[in-house]
């Protein structure tokens, strides 16, 4: 029999029901299950769920992965290269029993045959995380981001607060739909990055691939690759944007080249969604350029950078990123 304390229950039948275990582990886990009425209990209810639920298998084959097989998913859905992301396995085992606890608690909802499906789901506040949802459309979320998604019948709907990538599984029957902060994408199946955090005032949508819509109450665009739409004071402008660099935020470094006041505004707000609002008090004739990287590093350790490469002061409050002279 197996000697498997408590704490570990939970990963060594993921292990099993990811098919991961060795034949002697798989045997002694049988044994241990015809041993222990608990045990096979508690495997029989997990397994339930877990076939029901092709989003968790997902998500525990990309967190288990080596830094290769990271690159390689990441080749597959994003058709460029990236950063990889290295996660320690206590980020990798956090991140698959997360949704496991989440699921078992809420597994009424999978296996009594209800009619949608919602699945809330939030990343760790210190890095980038990915899942797959039920209808195997990928997200990748930017830190301090959440997600949650509903399914049913007729249409999949997505709420955002924060900034993620979406690629969506192509379905003609269900319209994939991303509430925003007074707007809405809709999509059948295409990929795209969108900004939409709690207290700014402005929705960003740019498109990787395919087309999605993009309106509100008052206005509504269609938009291809390579099209950005800004949603600000009630009004959307669309333009151009470098696909290559929609994902950049993904590797969690920074790389600035010969960058001036304004474009260090706009890519800290792309990486840290924890910036609701950029206030510039400084004066209009400012020359500086800089040329630097930012490695996996805290806001506050960026802007204490920055202040020494503008020569002005950097202050965060609230939530507000305050620049004066």
């Amino acid at each position: 029999m197996m000697d498997l304390s408590d704490s570990d229950i939970e990963q060594q039948i993921i292990r099993m029901l990811s098919g991961d275990l060795s034949p002697e582990e798989e045997c002694a886990f049988n044994e241990r299950c015809a041993a222990d009425a608990r045990f096979d209990a508690e495997y029989r209810k997990m397994k339930a769920v877990w076939d029901k639920t092709g989003s968790l298998q997902a998500a525990y084959r990309i967190k288990e992965s080596t830094d290769a097989q990271w690159e390689q998913f990441r080749q597959r859905h994003f058709n460029h290269r990236m950063p990889v992301r290295r996660f320690s396995m206590l980020q990798r085992v956090a991140a698959v029993m997360f949704p496991l606890v989440m699921l078992a608690t809420l597994g009424y909802f999978y296996l009594g045959g209800g009619e949608s499906v919602l699945w809330p789901v939030r990343v760790a506040s210190d890095g980038v995380d990915s899942l797959y949802l039920k209808d195997n459309s990928l997200v990748v979320l930017n830190r301090n981001s959440k997600v949650s998604y509903s399914l049913t019948d007729h249409q999949r709907r997505v709420k955002l607060d924060g900034i993620a990538y979406f690629n969506v599984e192509k379905d003609k029957t269900r319209p994939f739909i991303v509430k925003l902060n007074k707007s809405e994408v809709r999509v059948l199946g295409t990929a795209f990055v969108i900004e939409n955090v709690k207290g700014r005032d402005r929705v960003v949508v740019e498109v990787t691939e395919g087309r999605v819509e993009f309106g509100n109450d008052n206005q509504k665009v269609v938009m291809t690759k390579g099209q950005r739409g800004v949603l600000e004071n009630n009004k959307i402008s669309v333009d151009q944007f470098d696909v290559n660099r929609a994902f950049d935020w993904v590797g969690e470094c920074i790389t600035l080249h010969s960058a001036s006041l304004d474009e260090v505004c706009n890519e800290l707000m792309r990486y840290y969604p924890e910036i609701k609002n950029i206030v510039r008090k400084t004066s209009d004739n400012d020359t500086v350029r800089v040329t630097t990287r930012f490695d996996h590093q805290s806001l506050n350790e960026v802007v204490e950078e920055l202040q020494i490469h503008f020569g002005k002061n950097f202050r965060i409050n609230d939530g507000e990123l305050v620049i004066t002279d």
